[in-house]
């Protein structure tokens, strides 16, 4: 139907297009180098951003940012004029180093954020980028410019150029390029659905946006200006699956196109992950047309996580109705629309073929989410290759076969029909993107990069697959004690034209080389289309006994290197890591420095909410439980969890009238659950039942008897099989926040205890303000567990309360429930929280959750079509397979078991005062702390740069200790 060009700036540099927006000094031009550039409001400003009369784009001067320090963010502003609701193109040109982020946004004049944003993206040399927004009500907008628009509300050190700031209107340009925000250019067609009703299959149900008006706003052709989701004209969903939306247009019409314009990328607000387009002449026979996420993809996607409105549209239709559905399928839990549109197609309604006929939104859903999840992620590859393309200071006329190139594999893939794939796999998903991402090494050959490359990258950073090395070589020295895990990892960067098989084998010398686990790194699509690098399945041996893996051809594949030394000798081992690939023979040194002592067995306690029963409550088709009760035990879980439905229970009718239970319970499935976990530090079963699954009335005398016999049957069958009421605990009322339900934890506890007084209650109370719960909560509760986030910075008031309980002898454990765990920082996230519970005071730590494959089958698979993916590991029916998150959950159990040998050894020196002692000593007081730092839902971003590296550093400070107190 077009033809795509990825010149994407062309349109909005030559200015011959439209007239822009009057941006006074928008090339920064008029004055002398000054802080103040003529036009600008630099109120918020400082030296460290001023004119750069000497490189500028297309032509000098610039605004230049210059910062040496760390400083509150730095900005330019200026008030602009605007026609309400008009659609406009935003753009610039930036040029940046270091990890510097300069940013052109658009907010509502003194709003405290930006509503639509530009930034430098991730690319040195100059680059011009574009977005697309809508100016709603507002008759003007502020224009703001930082040199830095870094996380939190501080500007980074580094240095960035800004320059040729331009608004058109969006109708003028030609629609020729993709664009953040979605299509640029005039209308495809008449709005079909303009003023016309609608029905939608759930209401409105998001506070902040919801309105009497909402039954009007997805086509009164009025759109939202100012935070997306906070506006009134903005019409928003909390879901956990599809919602259709159903538009009468009142008469039949062929229809070319649709539109929805949404926003997300912030607050846990994911994109739609596909939305599929139905029409129908009568609203009850309804016909497939297509996935409008996958559609719209040729004039641009939005960014995965940052924050954005954006307009999915196509016109790529060929069909014909009254009424038109849009079946939107959450990336999160939320979903919200201002408007909706339906495109009048300039053909007849008679040439129009029949689609496909749809039983059901459902069975839609199932016979066509393939195409939403691979055919939008090669949207998105292309979208990355022609952002790589782009960047590149490559001549043009290299660039142009690629360019061809890369549209005609568009071509391909928006008319391809997708076959199943194997998720556990990981990407790419099919030849088609594998043939995508090996542009990439078109590219990277232009610019004269190697096919081959071996290097090192920080392990816990977030791997782009298609960013070039950032050095060569690699090696791997690992202080290490006996009974410990650590892990490294190096990167295969492959910009050959095919896909090159490594093959790699580990030499210690003398020591087993089977201590080292080599693992593939497969990268996975995340629920919202982020690529991360994250499943580490167990590399395939060949017959030689070497580990084998692709690596894609123009992406990078990293290995990872799990180290688990048993009985090795002490001292230093030395060999190498080799890896034979495409040829070429390429070596890792790898050096093991095993200390004089072995590790000890950890004192904190773990634990998932894993629900492993005789089958698996968040994995319902695993055919191995027991699989998964090793990996949980090979990451020093020792408190595993117990689903309701899976503890005895008396059936319906073995409660008399004066409540006792009549008949003897069945046991069989705790039985079989406890056998699963030999080891297990303590047994935790989630309760749930109050009533006794038998409608008795809680508190009544008949509950009480019934509850009373029930404890003291679970603890006699306990006893006989030599496990004592100090290994085990209930958790009755899960996350009590308010009064009702603290009093009915504390209704059940105390019937438990009546008798039973030594069952130990577990409770995960997650009040800000634990001072002001009901005191006989901490009274009844054997070990409290509350939420992390609510107990550390800025809620130190919470998390004193409950160390100054811990101190006074209560059990304290933590836990954070954030997610998905594919997103969350395995350093800041994961491993951390075991440094904070050290600080606690807390002798446990815990997750939700373990595995989460519900309802696709596969944790691979993360499109639920609503809700969140809460899976530290993955699995389907028979694949399990760690995640960088896991791994990093085990090596901060691991640091807490270092401070705690580090503790145990300043003891046990107390009276002496030898340098090694008094270096110990300041070790043991300070590095928690510094570790820790400060926790914040903000640090939680993966995606984020930041230094992930204090951790291996304090444990190696805290060995070498170790080793001066043991000599």
């Amino acid at each position: 139907m077009r033809s795509i060009t990825i010149i994407v700036c062309a349109m909005l540099i030559a200015g011959c297009c439209s007239a822009a927006v009057q941006i006074e000094n928008a090339d920064f031009n008029a004055g002398p180098p000054a802080v103040a550039p003529p036009g600008w409001d630099a109120s918020h400003a400082d030296d460290t951003m001023t004119v750069d009369d000497a490189d500028g784009h297309p032509a000098p001067p610039c605004l230049r940012y210059s910062a040496e320090d760390q400083a509150p963010w730095r900005y330019l502003t200026q008030v602009i004029s605007l026609e309400p609701q008009t659609d406009y193109v935003l753009s610039a040109s930036f040029k940046f180093s270091g990890a510097v982020r300069p940013t052109v946004g658009i907010r509502e004049p003194g709003a405290p954020r930006m509503t639509f944003s530009i930034n430098g993206g991730a690319a040195d040399g100059w680059l011009r980028q574009q977005t697309r927004f809508n100016s709603g009500a507002l008759p003007q907008v502020e224009l703001i410019v930082y040199g830095d628009r870094g996380p939190g509300d501080n500007s980074r050190p580094g240095e960035a150029r800004i320059d040729s700031i331009r608004i058109d209107v969006a109708s003028d340009l030609a629609a020729s390029a993709p664009i953040v925000g979605g299509y640029a250019g005039p209308p495809p067609g008449e709005n079909l659905a303009l003023g016309k009703s609608y029905s939608w299959s759930a209401k409105p149900s998001y506070p902040l946006s919801m309105d009497d008006a909402d039954i009007v706003q997805l086509t009164d052709g009025e759109f939202t200006a100012g935070y997306f989701w906070a506006q009134k004209t903005t019409v928003g969903w909390k879901v956990r699956k599809p919602l259709s939306v159903v538009i009468d247009l009142e008469e039949p019409a062929p229809i070319c196109g649709v539109s929805m314009r949404t926003a997300a990328g912030v607050a846990s607000v994911g994109w739609p992950a596909m939305i599929f387009v139905l029409t129908s002449m009568d609203g009850e026979n309804f016909e497939y047309q297509g996935e409008l996420v996958s559609l719209s993809g040729e004039w641009g996607l939005p960014h995965p996580q940052r924050y954005t409105a954006h307009r999915y549209v196509t016109d790529r239709l060929e069909a014909a109705g009254r009424y038109v559905k849009l079946v939107v399928c959450p990336g999160s839990q939320f979903i919200f629309a201002d408007e909706i549109e339906v495109f009048r197609g300039d053909f007849s309604i008679g040439d129009v073929e029949p689609g496909e006929p749809v039983e059901s939104d459902a069975s839609m859903v199932a016979d066509h989410r393939l195409q939403g999840i691979v055919g939008v992620r090669l949207m998105y590859d292309l979208q990355d290759m022609r952002a790589v393309l782009a960047a590149s200071e490559i001549a043009a006329a290299r660039k142009s076969p690629i360019a061809a190139a890369l549209d005609a594999l568009e071509t391909e893939a928006l008319g391809t029909e997708f076959e199943p794939v194997d998720h556990w796999r990981g990407l790419p998903y099919n030849d088609l993107e594998a043939r995508i991402w090996a542009i990439n090494s078109q590219i990277r050959q232009a610019e004269g990069l190697p096919e081959l490359t071996l290097w090192q990258s920080p392990r816990w950073d977030m791997l782009d697959p298609f960013a070039p090395p950032t050095g060569t070589g690699a090696a791997v020295t690992m202080p290490i004690m006996n009974g410990e895990y650590r892990s490294a990892a190096f990167n295969l960067t492959n910009y050959g034209d095919r896909a090159r098989n490594a093959r790699i084998s580990v030499d210690l010398g003398d020591v087993d080389p089977s201590v080292v686990t080599v693992q593939e790194v497969q990268y996975v699509q995340t629920q919202d289309r982020q690529i991360v690098a994250n499943a580490l399945p167990v590399a395939d041996l060949d017959a030689d006994g070497r580990a084998r893996m692709a690596v894609p051809a123009g992406a990078t594949r990293q290995v990872w290197l799990t180290v688990h030394p048993v009985d090795v000798a002490p001292g230093t081992h030395t060999g190498q890591i080799t890896v034979e690939i495409g040829g070429e023979q390429m070596s890792v040194p790898i050096t093991l420095d095993v200390a004089p002592m072995d590790m000890i067995e950890p004192p904190l306690s773990v634990f998932c909410w894993d629900y492993i029963g005789d089958t698996v409550s968040y994995a319902p088709n695993f055919v191995d439980p027991d699989a998964m009760a090793v990996n949980l035990a090979d990451h020093f879980v020792d408190a595993p969890w117990l689903q309701a439905g899976w503890m005895p229970w008396p059936q319906e009718g073995e409660i008399d009238a004066a409540g006792h239970i009549t008949a003897p319970m069945d046991f069989s499935a705790l039985d079989r659950w406890m056998a699963r976990f030999p080891r297990a530090r303590l047994y935790c079963m989630y309760m749930s039942y109050h009533s006794m699954r038998n409608a008795l009335a809680v508190n009544s005398e008949r509950w009480k008897v019934a509850m009373g016999e029930w404890a003291t049957a679970v603890v006699e069958h306990l006893r006989e099989k030599g496990i004592e009421t100090d290994r085990w605990c209930v958790l009755p009322v899960d996350e009590p926040g308010e009064a009702k339900r603290e009093q009915l934890a504390i209704d059940v506890s105390n019937a438990l205890h009546a008798t039973q007084p030594e069952l130990q209650i577990f409770e995960d109370p997650t009040r800000k303000d634990p001072e002001n719960a009901i005191p006989e909560l901490y009274e009844v509760s054997a070990i409290l567990c509350p939420n992390l986030p609510r107990i550390v910075a800025p809620f130190e008031k919470a998390g004193e309360y409950y160390s100054a309980l811990a101190r006074d002898g209560k059990r304290l454990f933590v836990y954070q429930c954030s997610g998905p765990h594919k997103l969350l920082d395995p350093h800041t996230y994961h491993r951390l929280e075991a440094w904070h519970a050290w600080n606690l005071g807390a002798t446990g730590v815990g997750y939700w959750g373990y595995v989460d494959s519900k309802p696709t089958g596969s944790s691979w698979d993360n499109f639920k079509c609503g809700g969140t993916s809460y899976s530290l590991v993955y699995a389907d029916d028979i694949h399990l397979a760690d995640s960088k998150q896991w791994e990093a959950v085990r090596e901060g159990v691991i640091d807490y078991t270092y401070l705690a040998m580090l503790r145990d050894a300043v003891n046990a020196n107390a009276g002496e005062d030898t340098p090694a002692v008094r270096h110990a000593r300041e070790l043991l007081e300070t590095l928690p702390g510094e570790v820790a730092g400060t926790l914040s839902s903000g640090a939680y971003r993966w995606v984020d740069q930041r230094d992930r590296t204090a951790a291996d550093t304090a444990r190696d400070q805290i060995l070498q200790a170790l080793i001066d107190l043991n000599e």
